[in-house]
């Protein structure tokens, strides 16, 4: 989930790069954010204020649109930033993280750099 997610504690707060976990069978079916205390928080508009580094997650500042597991690893595109408010054009890709331990850290090929992200305890 980007910009957005469930069970968020803070009045107009969004999570950025979340996962959600979803139990029930349909039509009664819950969603959950998985992740742990350890977690950033959830942040509002006010408080990233437009500053890209206010507005970071485990996969670096960008908006994660694509996301799959195949070949045993998660996977997530990192999009490039681009004018919101006008629905301007697409910018491109700045990359694809993937994880091989279900979120817990992610690898970032095209920077050729590895990046902890915040520990979860429902993996």
């Amino acid at each position: 989930m980007d910009d957005g997610g469930v069970d968020v504690p803070l009045s107009g707060g969004l999570w950025r790069q979340s996962f959600a976990k979803i139990t029930g069978t349909p039509p009664n079916l819950r969603f959950r954010r998985a992740a742990s205390a350890a977690t950033a928080a959830p942040r509002t508009w006010g408080q990233i204020g437009g500053s890209p580094d206010n507005d970071d997650g485990p996969l670096g500042p960008f908006y994660i649109i694509g996301f799959a597991g195949a070949v045993g690893a998660f996977h997530a595109t990192q999009e490039e930033n681009w004018n919101w408010t006008s629905n301007g054009p697409f910018n491109g890709l700045a990359g694809i993280a993937y994880s091989t331990d279900h979120g817990k850290t992610w690898s970032f090929p095209a920077k050729g750099s590895r990046r902890r992200s915040a520990p979860r305890d429902d993996v």
